[in-house]
């Protein structure tokens, strides 16, 4: 997804360097002036480490806790499309083996890897809305995922279960959404007053999974 991706005749620039160690390995690596990474390696599996989203140059960077185990994810996106992630990050992890158990929908898998996120994103996508200057943190909890977000569109806090059955968490501050362009009648408050039968269907791409308390 934008901003890494690239087409088939372009060109991004990508370097990369492994130092070899007795029992584990340390991974460099920088793509263009979009990401940097530096995490250590062991058995094939991914120790700890820093992936820096941003122009690196001159930029001095320290993990949030040096010792926690996991990548933290720090730094600034011009622009995320969260249905664009979603399917990306979505078509990695389904080939991983806790995809068949079912809890791997809502990204469990990960809970190894990423230790904390802390980024700021100009314009972010999500839902047919748009988010400007969204800053957005992310812990791994006991038994969910725990964004905060803020910026002046939506601030407040959503809480998304391991366990993909199990419903959203959601406590937010405010939530601004702008009305439709030259709409000149009241936006519907219910389905019922737009003309709707119900809710849009379960695969709608705009469909938000079950939600607990808004």
């Amino acid at each position: 997804p934008e901003p890494f991706r690239k087409s088939e005749d372009g060109h991004l620039p990508l370097r990369m360097t492994i130092d070899f160690l007795d029992a584990r390995e340390d991974l460099r690596l920088s793509l263009s002036d979009l990401a940097s990474i530096n995490m250590g390696l062991a058995d094939g599996q991914i120790r700890n480490g820093l992936i820096f989203l941003g122009s690196g140059e001159e930029v001095n960077v320290r993990r949030l806790n040096a010792s926690a185990p996991g990548l933290d994810v720090l730094g600034t996106l011009p622009r995320f499309d969260y249905e664009e992630w979603m399917r990306a990050v979505r078509d990695i992890t389904s080939s991983s083996s806790s995809a068949a158990s079912g809890g791997a929908a809502n990204f469990s898998s990960l809970r190894q890897v990423i230790n904390a996120v802390d980024v700021n994103i100009a314009d972010a996508y999500a839902f047919g809305q748009n988010a400007r200057d969204l800053n957005v943190q992310i812990t791994s909890e006991a038994r969910d995922w725990k964004l905060m977000l803020a910026s002046e569109t939506v601030a407040g806090e959503l809480r998304v279960p391991y366990a993909a059955t199990m419903p959203l968490d959601v406590n937010l501050q405010y939530l601004h959404l702008p009305a439709p362009e030259g709409a000149d009648e009241p936006v519907p408050v219910s389905f019922t007053d737009s003309g709707q039968a119900g809710p849009p269907a379960a695969n709608d791409p705009v469909w938000l999974e079950p939600v607990e308390r808004v």
